[in-house]
C-alpha cells in the first residue's frame, strides 16, 4: 500500500508541476499580447492625432481659401457696382 501511496503522490507532484509550467507560459503569453496591445494603442494614438492635426490644418487652409475668394469677389462686385451706378 505504501509504494501505491508513494506513486499517487509523486504522480500528483508531477502532474502539479506540470500544470504549473503550463500556467507559467500561458501567464507569459499574455504579458505579450497586453504588451503588444498597449503599443499598438499607443501608435494609433499616435497616428489619430496626426490625422486629427493634419485634418484641423487643412480646414484652416481651406477657409482661409473660401475668405480669399470671397474678398476678390468681393472686390470685383463693387467694381462692376461702381461701373454700372456710375460712382
Amino acid at each position: 500500500m505504501k509504494k501505491t501511496k508513494k506513486i499517487v503522490l509523486v504522480k500528483k507532484n508531477h502532474d502539479q508541476k506540470y500544470v504549473a509550467a503550463i500556467l507559467e507560459d500561458v501567464n507569459d503569453k499574455f504579458s505579450l499580447l497586453v504588451e503588444g496591445q498597449q503599443i499598438l494603442k499607443e501608435s494609433l494614438e499616435n497616428k489619430m492625432n496626426d490625422l486629427t492635426r493634419k485634418v484641423e490644418t487643412y480646414q484652416k487652409d481651406t477657409e482661409s481659401n473660401f475668405q480669399t475668394v470671397f474678398d476678390h469677389l468681393s472686390n470685383i462686385d463693387d467694381e462692376l457696382h461702381s461701373r454700372v451706378h456710375g460712382r
